[in-house]
């Protein structure tokens, strides 16, 4: 599976990781699995771990319609983590058209500032 997510109700977090292709097929299978996983709040935070994925054939219309709907709630923060230019640009893309929709996603190239700011931490400087 191109996407594989693991949720913490203790922590109030959901980890998901992209490995290989990441496809719209793929986010959208994610999706309908964690939606209805039995420990899935919807007001949980996401760090989604792009680092191990190997090509993004997303398109702007495909991310731009991701991103206009979410499992999330408007008030969970959503961190994005990032290996390379063109996955920060791509995640960036996704962050923006989320602003729209009142989605609070950040792009990180490391883990731990992203789980410091989920945790409700300021962003790091220069962002």
């Amino acid at each position: 599976m191109p996407i594989t997510f693991d949720i913490n109700p203790s922590d109030r977090i959901v980890v998901m990781r992209a490995v290989g292709v990441l496809d719209d097929h793929a986010v959208n299978l994610a999706r309908a699995s964690i939606r209805t996983h039995p420990d899935f709040d919807a007001s949980m935070m996401q760090l989604f771990d792009m680092r191990s994925a190997e090509q993004i054939t997303l398109s702007a219309d495909a991310v731009r319609a991701l991103a206009s709907v979410s499992v999330f709630s408007r008030e969970s923060r959503r961190a994005f983590v990032v290996r390379n230019d063109f996955q920060f640009g791509m995640a960036r893309m996704f962050s923006l058209y989320s602003e729209s929709h009142a989605q609070t996603v950040e792009v990180f190239r490391e883990v731990e500032p992203a789980l410091v700011w989920l945790a409700g931490g300021a962003l790091p400087e220069g962002m």
